[in-house]
């Protein structure tokens, strides 16, 4: 929520969000230092307008200030959303990985999923692995659903959103 807030409010001081699952309300609170010299009006607050608030206030002390625009809710929603799907494809990703690195210079048996002019997409249980021109048989066919075994000669942890794809798979007779 702090990230939202910050992204889509063009803040960059600091801020706390509370949310009361009871209710469902956000609030968003900027934190300010009490300081005797105000350098820099996002992160501090002066002494004698501290004052003004509440008579006990000293220099050091912090105080919210709540600055929760009208849309937040809406606004920060969407963008946690995007952070935490992001942060599990990310995690799936390095989980994916982790589990498949392991069979580097193995041999393995997957089906056949699609070809296209440069690759043959193979299978392999929970990735998909790609098998260059230059290592494909050259007088075999590849066909959809066809089970092979294949040499994982490189894997690679892809940027690509929902594939993660291990690299030069050569076909085992």
């Amino acid at each position: 929520m702090q990230t939202a807030y910050k992204r889509n409010y063009n803040q960059a001081q600091n801020v706390e969000v509370t949310f009361d699952a009871k209710k469902g309300d956000i609030k968003v609170y900027a934190v300010k230092e009490v300081t005797g010299e105000v350098f820099d009006s996002r992160l501090e607050v002066s002494l004698k307008d501290a004052m003004a608030i509440n008579k006990a206030y000293e220099i050091g002390d912090h105080i919210k200030f709540e600055v929760t625009p009208k849309d937040f809710g809406r606004i920060a929603a969407q963008t946690a959303k995007q952070v935490i799907m992001q942060r599990v494809r990310e995690a799936e990703r390095a989980n994916v990985y982790d589990e498949y690195s392991q069979y580097e210079n193995e041999i393995m048996q997957g089906t056949v999923e699609r070809k296209d002019n440069k690759f043959v997409y193979v299978s392999l249980g929970k990735v998909e692995a790609v098998m260059p021109r230059s290592d494909q048989m050259q007088r075999e066919d590849y066909k959809m659903h066809d089970r092979i075994k294949v040499y994982v000669s490189k894997v690679e942890n892809a940027t690509k959103v929902r594939r993660f794809s291990l690299a030069g798979l050569t076909p085992v007779w």
